[in-house]
């Protein structure tokens, strides 16, 4: 299901025969609301066309690039570790201890504990890569959110996000140079 309220995105997408919603709720796109409240409305929007789903996906539209193996990995983590949700998380390249802020043209570290500790010695942390979200239809509606005590992270290596980053990279200069006619050589 594509699901937006921009009418170009949705032509597109009826032209690809895509699901839209029957009825998009207009405050889903305030800016307060959140994927968990866009998700719950497509949830609805299925059932009342009585359509039900145990597990659901939701696949971020500005993702660059996603290998459907990865997709697959993630959902069989989801089911065998009985998860609320698992969305894929990457490490950090460098240590969050070692962070400044910048006050009134000054850097001050943000915990200066860690000033003296090598890197090397720190804990790894990680973030969304905001690419999709696996998830519990069930515990999506009870908990209204995607994130509980029982979410789970799918780890995307550092390598393969720049190696996502470098082939999407790729694909759109060879798109660029197609769509502005350039000449092919050799």
């Amino acid at each position: 299901m594509v699901y937006t309220e921009d009418e170009q995105i949705s032509k597109i997408a009826r032209f690809y025969r895509a699901n839209l919603p029957l009825s998009v709720d207009a405050h889903i796109f305030e800016k307060n609301s959140s994927l968990a409240d866009m998700l719950l409305d497509v949830l609805a929007s299925y059932k009342s066309r009585g359509v039900l789903f145990k597990y659901a996906c939701s696949i971020n539209p500005f993702t660059k690039y996603l290998e459907p193996k990865q997709l697959k990995e993630a959902y069989q983590k989801l089911q065998k570790d009985r998860l609320d949700t698992i969305l894929p998380i990457t490490s950090y390249k460098y240590p969050i201890q070692k962070a400044f802020r910048f006050i009134s043209e000054r850097v001050q570290m943000i915990q200066a504990e860690y000033e003296e500790v090598d890197r090397t010695s720190l804990e790894t942390f990680y973030h969304d890569c905001e690419q999709f979200y696996w998830f519990n239809t069930e515990k999506l509606k009870s908990n209204k959110s995607l994130f509980t005590k029982n979410t789970g992270g799918f780890i995307i290596s550092e390598e393969k996000m720049q190696k996502s980053k470098q082939a999407f990279l790729r694909a759109s200069q060879i798109k660029h140079l197609y769509e502005n006619n350039y000449n092919f050589q050799g």
